[in-house]
């Protein structure tokens, strides 16, 4: 088994941020989680610091004093056995690839689940959240600079949101009619 196999995603997204910021504090992952374009990680201190737990536990990361005597903070850094099982999980293209939880797309699959007089209104909703957060990710665009790694990231989380309300404007105005929808037809609930 592949060492990357055993690293869920937030665990390896916090090893990279750990790994361009060393050392780095769980606040500041937090903190760089919540101001992310991308809603795949919440940034919330439930799941964060939790997680630099579990990766302390495991030898990934080791802490290291940082700040002053009268503000003491815990900053992070990669031990050698976590940059190996980092860079296995970020040079994993499969992992990259993988669908993932996309909370966008799991309530689109899940239209069907709603009775059919709420399913436009739910579609509609839908739409009108992905553009509004279109909206907040292009102005966190402007902000950064055009040529760094966030702002080239920031414009893949842009193109995805794009891609999935023109999917779904396209599904309201032309799809198949929505009480005829097969449930047992999601990709999502499918065996692999």
């Amino acid at each position: 088994m592949k060492k990357s196999a055993k690293l869920k995603n937030l665990e390896g997204g916090i090893l990279g941020c750990i790994a361009g910021q060393e050392p780095c504090t769980a606040y500041r992952v937090h903190k760089e989680f919540s101001n992310s374009p991308a809603l795949y990680f919440s940034g919330s201190a439930g799941a964060v610091y939790p997680a630099f737990r579990r990766l302390e536990a495991r030898r990934l990361i080791r802490a290291k004093s940082v700040g002053t005597q009268l503000r003491p903070a815990k900053g992070y850094v990669l031990t050698k056995a976590g940059r190996e099982v980092f860079q296995a999980w970020y040079l994993t293209p499969a992992l990259a690839a993988d669908g993932g939880f996309d909370p966008l797309r799991l309530r689109f699959s899940m239209i069907e689940s709603q009775p059919p007089e709420t399913r436009a209104k739910v579609l509609g909703d839908l739409i009108s959240a992905a553009t509004k957060r279109i909206q907040r990710v292009k102005k966190m665009l402007a902000a950064l600079p055009q040529t760094s790694a966030p702002y080239f990231a920031t414009q893949l989380e842009l193109a995805a949101l794009q891609a999935k309300v023109k999917v779904m404007q396209t599904w309201k105005k032309n799809g198949p009619d929505l009480e005829g929808v097969d449930r047992g037809s999601s990709v999502l609930f499918q065996e692999k």
